[in-house]
């Protein structure tokens, strides 16, 4: 018997995220016998963040039942069943939390759909619940909320159920050990990296860059990450001494930057990025200066990228009004950035998808 669980939570310091939504279906390995879906009060903020991700906010669970309210039920559900989720270890690790601060001792064996995908489903370009069921053609509506992404999982688990029945890989994926506790090191690094979009870069004691994180959540990815059972997860969790956050609003920047750290650090645990043959010229501005603004970090800021003569040559932040008009001054805000076929593709996606303005340079 399997119970199919997604929760979506407040955000917050590690180990403090309150439950806003919660979805089980229970699965007897042919049809759904029982199913819990409801809104959660948190009696918490929900961050701004997680409101943008999920579209729940405080109002919509004003009036939603609190977690001890609904506790007893998930215990019913859940008797006798594996848990199973995508990333189990992170809505276990909620579950136990919540149930610990009423004094309960929960305890489930789990299967995570991510670990098994990988191995019963090899070579996809990414595991991530939305682009898995989109290249396994399982619909998916209302990403990141919690009833459409439990149903999705038991669409995936009825594939991976199918696809297992010569290998046996379910029996040895199911865990039955403790995985909601992490070292001081490891909980205290999640406590500094914030709930937004951006890069985590890890660093050794000899401070040697040794991974770099992207993602649109960098707190859940890392999250994810030190729960991994990965080998390579592991040894980078052991080897890691230090983090630093960049977490600009400017997708473009990020994007151009984590390219760039790929090329020229090298960093061990990620996989090698080949630099492009040569730098492209964007044809529309071959023969002018100009920048291309983004998101600020603040107020009255603007980030931009600096083209000359159509080639790539810099990312920066300024006034728009003060610093950005003249090219003697951009030169001197901007950091190099590598001027290859794969930065000029970055830039060339991303403004063909989204608004952006374009400034003509004076001198």
């Amino acid at each position: 018997m399997y119970c199919v669980v997604d929760i979506e939570t407040s955000g917050g310091k590690f180990n403090e995220e309150g439950i806003t939504e919660i979805a089980i279906y229970k699965y007897d390995g042919s049809e759904i016998v029982d199913q819990l879906i409801s809104l959660v009060n948190p009696e918490k903020p929900i961050q701004p963040f997680v409101v943008k991700l999920t579209g729940i906010d405080d109002r919509m669970v004003a009036t939603a039942p609190k977690f001890h309210e609904i506790a007893k039920r998930i215990v019913e559900i859940t008797e006798d069943a594996v848990l199973v989720a995508h990333n189990a270890q992170f809505d276990y690790r909620i579950l136990k939390n919540c149930f610990q601060q009423l004094g309960y001792d929960f305890n489930r064996k789990t299967i995570c759909t991510v670990e098994l995908s990988k191995k019963l489903i090899p070579g996809e370009e990414s595991y991530s619940l939305g682009k898995l069921t989109k290249s396994l053609g399982i619909p998916l509506k209302k990403h990141h909320r919690a009833e459409a992404d439990a149903f999705a999982t038991l669409k995936l688990l009825q594939v991976l159920l199918d696809k297992d029945l010569e290998t046996g890989l379910f029996k040895s994926a199911v865990k039955s050990n403790d995985k909601g506790l992490l070292s001081p090191k490891l909980q205290d690094t999640l406590e500094s990296i914030p709930y937004c979009e951006g890069l985590v870069k890890f660093y050794d004691k000899e401070d040697q860059l040794l991974f770099v994180l992207k993602d649109k959540d960098i707190h859940k990815k890392t999250t994810q990450l030190f729960f991994s059972e990965s080998k390579r997860h592991k040894q980078l969790c052991k080897q890691f001494r230090s983090v630093e956050v960049v977490d600009y609003p400017s997708k473009l920047i990020i994007e151009l930057i984590y390219h760039q750290l790929l090329i020229k650090s090298k960093p061990k645990f990620n996989k090698r990025r080949k630099k492009g043959n040569k730098a492209l010229v964007f044809d529309l501005i071959k023969e002018k200066n100009v920048v291309i603004l983004d998101q600020g970090r603040v107020h009255g800021e603007k980030s931009f990228i600096y083209i000359e003569e159509g080639y790539l040559k810099g990312y920066g932040f300024g006034n728009l009004n003060l610093q950005h008009s003249k090219q003697s001054i951009v030169k001197r805000l901007i950091s190099p950035l590598i001027a290859d076929e794969t930065s000029h593709e970055i830039i060339t996606k991303y403004t063909d998808r989204h608004q952006y303005q374009v400034l003509e340079l004076k001198d």
